[in-house]
């Protein structure tokens, strides 16, 4: 999310909503799962913190200072699949 405020700042949020497995599986199924998950994503991967970082350098840098109001998906494409 972009906002700008009257001085010209612009402001920029980041957000993630990662579940941790260890909340919703049992611990003895968390191996099997993380190494079928991948196969299962457009990305074939599972997500890393680096991944948003990136991201993050990339919203924090005058790289991306020509983007408003967008919403950069970094989610190894499971949006579209939920579609």
């Amino acid at each position: 999310m972009i906002c700008k405020i009257p001085l010209g700042i612009k402001c920029r949020a980041l957000s993630t909503d990662t579940p941790s497995f260890e909340k919703f599986i049992p611990l003895e199924q968390i191996e099997s799962i993380k190494t079928h998950f991948p196969s299962e994503m457009p990305i074939s991967r599972i997500g890393q913190p680096s991944d948003i970082g990136k991201t993050a350098v990339f919203l924090a840098s005058d790289d991306s200072s020509f983007i408003l109001r967008a919403e950069i998906l970094v989610d190894g494409g499971m949006t579209y699949l939920s579609k």
